[in-house]
């Protein structure tokens, strides 16, 4: 679980999203909690983190496509 949310916090400064987008993206009910939940002041439910690993999954599998669009 903290390594997902380690993730998440890299993820967000890299792509300079506020913590909003990136509850959006992942799919949040209430995408303002995603602050709570990446700096431990909330505890995330199994179904919010199948939700963020599905998100991180994606997102790795369309930056590997993209570098690899760059590269040929």
């Amino acid at each position: 679980m903290l390594d997902e949310l380690i993730e998440l916090k890299r993820v967000r400064l890299e792509h300079d999203w506020t913590y909003h987008e990136l509850g959006v993206l992942i799919g949040f009910k209430n995408p303002d909690a995603t602050y709570r939940l990446i700096n431990a002041k909330h505890h995330p439910t199994e179904r919010t983190l199948y939700k963020i690993r599905r998100f991180l999954d994606a997102l790795r599998v369309s930056e590997a496509l993209h570098h690899q669009r760059r590269a040929s």
